[in-house]
């Protein structure tokens, strides 16, 4: 029987940075994958989405070339090469983290398994037991059912929708968050028509309402249907399309597509653990900020434990586990986290909205700047959108940033770093930002915060 110091249970963002990181600091290292390493995030998350939201920019381009001087006449699109080529990234990354796992002594083991105890797992493959010393729960998530009728026959998950063999005429979504909000991009530029029927009052819901409301209408003018405040009652099927009936506006009403596609948020995998007696928060592993469950030696990260449940989340809870198991002061601090939508334009955000700052600041000053008045912005071709500061208004400091526009994905990192460091107005004002860049938008909105923005006309910014 083979005994570990550390076993972690999945490997996802979560799960092998966890196992790299134990590794490091001379633990022995065992990572037990029921599926593909790299999890849903490198296999049909993240990393094949990315490739095809590169495909939507390029196809995006190629039609809006005209004014430019570059005179494309045909543009057709080989979806078996697109689907090709995106499994090729997925493939090289995925042998690059199993590389990864390997170059640091880390035991892989390619099998389902099931905790038996706090010491112990079985191998469903061959039986065989694995004891630990130290166990990592990073099982991560699945694509939520909808618990209407029809949706099991007639309905496709995200991760069926990255292996279409066909581009459909008519897709609906159902969901409106970051999932369905991406593909419904990637949809639209490779020639469907997409509807999204969102339950909300609005897409993207947990982003700051005016950002969220701007790329909505830049959807609809992109040519995509969305209509909110929508209750899906069942899905059947019409001819040779899908028929999704719903409830909106206290009427009934449906909507017909080639394809329905459900995009409702994520279920936690906990099946593997279901046995141990951990303490739950709702259907989710309550750990503290250590990452440590409610057992001894048991730590738990990244969505299956509902905080925050993002790829980048994930990594930096698996580096706090690994450290707290090899004793150091180590804790995930989530209070600043960026947020990253890949739509065209794209939308990112930290730290918090403009109606959580009013709850909670009595002044705050809020300071926007359109992406029309950026030279780099209107030299790409990409003006449409706006950056968005809101700091306290008693001293100045960074509360939140919201970005709507081109490369706005980039340069939240630059943002999330300013408000994690407890910057104020004046940090971000002075620090010297390159010419021509997206980034300087940043810096106009800052200074636009405190009333002192260069490249606006006053009256613009009242």
């Amino acid at each position: 029987m083979k005994t570990y110091d550390v076993v972690v249970l999945g490997g996802g963002p979560g799960g092998y940075v966890a196992a790299i990181r134990s590794a490091q600091l001379g633990q022995k290292t065992a990572l037990v994958e029921r599926e593909q390493i790299g999890g849903t995030c490198l296999n049909t998350g993240c990393i094949p989405t990315k490739t095809l939201v590169k495909n939507a920019e390029i196809i995006r381009q190629a039609k809006n070339s005209d004014y430019r001087g570059i005179h494309i006449k045909e543009l057709t699109i080989d979806l078996e090469q697109t689907i090709a080529m995106k499994n090729q990234v997925v493939g090289q990354l995925r042998q690059g983290v199993e590389g990864l796992l390997a170059a640091n002594g880390v035991t892989v083991f390619h099998a389902a398994a099931k905790v038996l105890d706090q010491s112990s797992l079985r191998l469903d493959q061959d039986g065989e037991i694995i004891r630990f010393k130290n166990l990592i729960i990073a099982t991560g998530s699945r694509p939520a059912a909808i618990p209407v009728p029809g949706a099991a026959d007639y309905a496709q998950t995200s991760t069926q929708m990255l292996e279409l063999d066909q581009i459909p005429q008519r897709v609906v979504i159902i969901g409106g968050g970051v999932i369905g909000c991406e593909f419904a991009h990637v949809l639209q530029s490779f020639g469907s028509q997409v509807t999204i029927l969102e339950a909300m009052p609005r897409i993207i819901s947990s982003a700051d309402e005016e950002l969220s409301l701007a790329l909505e209408q830049s959807m609809k003018s992109a040519g995509i249907t969305i209509k909110t405040g929508c209750m899906v009652k069942e899905i059947r099927a019409a001819g040779e399309e899908k028929e999704v009936l719903v409830q909106m506006d206290g009427q009934g009403r449906n909507f017909r597509g080639d394809q329905v596609m459900i995009s409702i948020g994520r279920t936690p995998n906990t099946d593997s653990v279901a046995g141990l007696g951990l303490e739950m928060k709702g259907d989710y592993i309550k750990v503290d900020q250590c990452t440590r469950t409610s057992l001894p030696h048991i730590y738990a990260i990244g969505d299956v434990t509902g905080i925050r449940p993002l790829a980048h989340t994930a990594s930096h809870m698996g580096k706090a586990a690994a450290e707290t198991i090899a004793g150091m002061d180590s804790k995930y601090d989530d209070s600043i986290v960026p947020s990253c939508i890949f739509t065209s334009p794209e939308l990112a955000f930290a730290g918090m909205t403009e109606a959580e700052a009013r709850k909670q600041y009595q002044d705050i000053n809020v300071g926007r700047f359109p992406l029309i008045a950026s030279g780099k912005a209107l030299a790409m071709g990409e003006p449409e959108g706006i950056f968005k500061v809101i700091c306290d208004g008693a001293d100045g400091k960074l509360l939140g940033v919201h970005l709507l526009g081109a490369n706005a994905t980039e340069v939240i990192g630059e943002a999330a770093a300013f408000l994690k460091m407890g910057a104020g107005l004046k940090d971000l004002e002075e620090t010297i930002h390159a010419h021509p860049t997206i980034a300087e938008a940043l810096q106009e909105a800052a200074l636009d915060a405190g009333g002192r923005c260069i490249h606006m006309p006053p009256k613009e910014r009242q």
